[in-house]
């Protein structure tokens, strides 16, 4: 069921698999730090209500828009630090830009928190295979 929308982000909630999904849309790439801060926060407000338990960030048709090492660690502090406290298990998909990859790796590898299992994968069906087993 789709939750949340906006001109960057799709959000959906699988109430009975207690799993959260968040889309980037190609319009992403033009998102500014602060529309990208704004759209974040909105996105954690709504996770803090529906409390997943799986959550898959899917950027993969994204190819520029890098989150620099600012943006990475207020990632770190306003995103993983909330989501921590209730998410188990949170799969990356990332786009074939190598450029974000490395973003994703950099983001992930700044969180000395890191209570929740976290992989980035290539593509989605992967993903989703390991969120479950």
């Amino acid at each position: 069921m789709k939750v949340r929308e906006s001109k960057y982000f799709s959000c959906f909630f699988i109430k009975k698999k207690s799993f959260f999904i968040i889309e980037l849309k190609e319009e992403a790439e033009e998102m500014s730090e602060k529309e990208y801060k704004k759209e974040i926060l909105a996105n954690i407000e709504l996770m803090k209500k529906l409390r997943p338990k799986k959550y898959l960030y899917d950027f993969s048709l994204v190819y520029y828009n890098p989150a620099g090492p600012d943006i990475q660690q207020w990632l770190v502090e306003n995103s993983f630090k909330v989501t921590n406290e209730f998410v188990e298990k949170q799969a990356i998909v990332s786009s074939s830009s190598l450029l974000m990859q490395v973003s994703a790796r950099q983001t992930l590898d700044d969180d000395d928190s890191f209570f929740t299992q976290r992989r980035i994968f290539k593509n989605r069906e992967e993903a989703e295979k390991w969120l479950f087993e």
